[in-house]
């Protein structure tokens, strides 16, 4: 008697369980070659091998974009580049990561920080890095850091020879700093803060003598905006005197009091200066000029 096929229908319920053990086991070889990766990459980064870490962050990216890990690898991808001073491709991946993750607060200072820094010191690009250095500023939720991008907000104004708008920035920073404990406000970072706040002043006041030479208006307008210059320089060199920006306020102090006529006390501060100044021939030149002046 031949015997019956019996053709066995597979159900519903064992379709969906078989796609599942299927997906899961998918996910789980994504997730083994997603630690696997991201753990050499941080192991060839530590010891300094920038081209594995590079290939190894660059296979986690690939395989899986959009986990944590995968978020994390462009932005440490981004980061070894910049290392290697790869400059465009470490902006392109930084402006990659700002795009796709969701980074925020401290973070996203962070990488609107690195971005700017790329922009500003190594692409030469002031008005992107202002860009950036402002959108960072709207975004800041202590006053440290709302200090920190003011300052590098004026900075960048200054380099882009808009004086009044980095005096307008470096004031507000110097308003901050001055409610912050010591040690804080007459950082290296506020001592930057008064000097070019102060060599923003000096240059204000040249402009104004230019255009008002001879007249009474320069006068009084030149007198004002110099001593603001003094006042800021005055500032950093309190706390600051044998720092670099100590050096280069007392400097800038001495010109500007030769500004308004005050030899001698330029001179004093000049010859304080020579055993100091980088560039001693800078100093004897300007001695030399002063006391002329002065009649010495």
């Amino acid at each position: 008697m031949a015997r019956k096929k019996v053709m066995l229908r597979p159900s519903v319920n064992n379709l969906l369980a078989v796609a599942a053990i299927i997906f899961i086991s998918g996910c789980g070889k994504r997730t083994l070659l997603t630690d696997t990766y991201y753990r050499r990459a941080m192991k060839s980064w530590d010891r300094g091998d920038l081209r594995e870490s590079i290939n190894n962050f660059k296979k986690v990216v690939s395989v899986s974009p959009h986990s944590p890990k995968g978020q994390a690898s462009l932005f440490h991808l981004a980061e070894v580049y910049y290392q290697a001073g790869k400059y465009r491709k470490a902006l392109n991946l930084f402006e990659l990561y700002l795009d796709t993750s969701d980074a925020k607060g401290k973070e996203l200072l962070n990488v609107l920080d690195k971005i700017a820094v790329i922009y500003e010191k190594h692409l030469k690009d002031d008005q992107n890095a202002l860009r950036f250095y402002k959108r960072a500023l709207d975004l800041t939720f202590s006053k440290e850091d709302r200090i920190k991008f003011l300052v590098k907000t004026g900075k960048t104004y200054f380099s882009l020879y808009q004086f009044q708008q980095a005096v307008d920035y470096l004031e507000k920073a110097a308003g901050d700093m001055e409610t912050l404990p010591q040690k804080i406000a007459m950082s290296e970072m506020a001592q930057e803060a008064y000097y070019y706040l102060g060599l923003s002043y000096a240059i204000l006041a040249r402009d104004v003598k230019d255009r008002f030479q001879g007249g009474e208006s320069y006068i009084g307008v030149d007198r004002d905006t110099i001593d603001k210059c003094i006042e800021a320089m005055d500032k950093c060199i309190k706390f600051s005197v044998k720092t670099k920006y100590g050096v280069l306020c007392k400097f800038q102090k001495a010109e500007a009091l030769v500004e308004i006529d005050e030899y001698d006390k330029a001179v004093d501060i000049l010859e304080d200066l020579q055993s100091s100044y980088p560039n001693k021939t800078v100093i004897e030149t300007r001695l030399d000029r002063i006391r002329g002046l002065a009649g010495r």
